[in-house]
């Protein structure tokens, strides 16, 4: 494993975030690179969903049937999973044998519903702390994962049983400029109370929670994207993209929609023109975007029926965001209450890796052995052109 100082120093990257939901696969060469002129373009591919492994599928292998469809369709470098059990995480390994992955445990309580049920319909009751409830996060990916971290979040003093956390891996991307390219992380946040109205001080307990969570994900995430390291973070947020628990996430702000937000992220669904004006839920009255907006922090629903929201995201660090588009992804049989996101980042970078000092800012550089990659991203997919790179930003 190489010295994350010099992975960090070295490594200064920017990416277009495009997401793609459609069920066709994209169309590419087999490793998904193409080379054109001084530039190499590669794909990279995200995967995320909360399964309702438990809550929902009881434990069953049958709630992965989905999610493995969605792999088959889109060859993805990362996967990331929230509300699995811990059979499932087994099972998953089972049907991906040379994949690695990460798994977190954030919960072990009889409410994970992971034990599934007997002969008669009813519940599997065990005791805390048994092997069998165990429930959480996973990231999975066909390439190795390294320098695995867990960052505990903010905790919720009224439900110890639950814990949160960030987990994060560095994706080594086959056939890519460097090996640590993307550092991929996984985040389950606090959900708010179900009945908002009746109970608006333990709203406002819950809410403040998920806010003091998501400065925690900036806080982890922010050192990183500053060197110049790329970021992708996904998962169940809980949260409507203009709440402003998400704030240090976006960098619109919630709004203006203006990108002079205090975050580091793009949003993979924030360009889809047709959520502007139907961000649907009970906010619909109190935030909506015109037309004629390019981008806004909506969304196509990924939870709910009558109510619909967007509560599950693919948040990408300081991408460029023209001819970013999105769909959610349906939610499988046993179905989950969540839809899958999928999300696709054509990546490009120049051929030549020649060995060059790096940038670390306020005129410091660090010599190093290590290849310098310097890089920006192409749209929608296709290859990067030297027409499209002179439009583009170097760092």
């Amino acid at each position: 494993m190489r010295d994350r100082s010099v992975a960090i120093a070295c490594f200064a990257a920017l990416l277009l975030a495009t997401a793609v939901l459609s069920t066709a696969p994209a169309a590419s060469t087999a490793d998904h690179s193409s080379r054109r002129g001084d530039l190499v373009t590669q794909e990279i591919r995200v995967v995320s969903q909360n399964i309702a492994g438990g809550s929902h599928g009881h434990g069953v292998s049958a709630s992965l049937d989905h999610l493995d469809m969605q792999i088959g369709v889109t060859d993805p470098q990362v996967v990331l999973v929230v509300e699995i059990c811990i059979n499932q995480v087994a099972e998953f390994r089972r049907r991906h044998p040379t994949w690695d992955t990460a798994f977190t445990v954030l919960r072990d309580d009889p409410r994970t519903g992971c034990a599934g049920r007997d002969a008669r319909g009813a519940p599997v009751v065990l005791p805390s702390g048994d092997l069998r409830l165990r429930q959480g996060e996973m990231i999975a990916s066909p390439g190795d994962l390294e320098r695995v971290s867990r960052t505990r979040l903010t905790p919720d003093a009224k439900d110890p049983l639950r814990d949160f956390h960030l987990t994060c891996a560095d994706v080594v991307l086959a056939g890519g400029p460097a090996a640590n390219a993307l550092r991929a992380c996984v985040t389950h946040l606090r959900s708010g109370h179900p009945d908002r109205e009746r109970f608006p001080e333990e709203t406002e307990r819950r809410d403040e929670i998920r806010r003091d969570q998501v400065v925690e994900i900036a806080r982890v995430t922010g050192p990183l994207i500053d060197y110049g390291v790329h970021v992708v973070v996904g998962g169940d947020f809980n949260a409507v993209p203009w709440d402003r628990a998400l704030d240090h996430m976006y960098r619109l702000r919630a709004k203006s929609g203006r990108p002079n937000g205090p975050g580091d992220f793009a949003e993979s669904d924030q360009t889809d023109g047709a959520w502007f004006n139907t961000p649907g839920g009970p906010e619909r009255s109190v935030f909506e975007c015109p037309v004629s907006a390019r981008e806004c922090r909506t969304g196509e629903p990924t939870i709910g029926s009558d109510t619909k929201k967007r509560y599950d995201y693919i948040f990408f660090s300081r991408a460029r965001t023209f001819g970013l588009h999105g769909k959610a992804g349906g939610k499988g049989d046993p179905a989950s209450d969540h839809s899958l996101v999928r999300g696709r980042l054509p990546c490009g970078w120049q051929a030549d890796l020649s060995c060059q000092p790096c940038t670390l800012g306020r005129g410091k550089t660090h010599e190093t052995s290590e290849c310098v990659v310097r890089g920006s991203s192409a749209l929608d997919g296709g290859v990067l052109d030297r027409r499209s790179a002179r439009n583009l930003r170097w760092r």
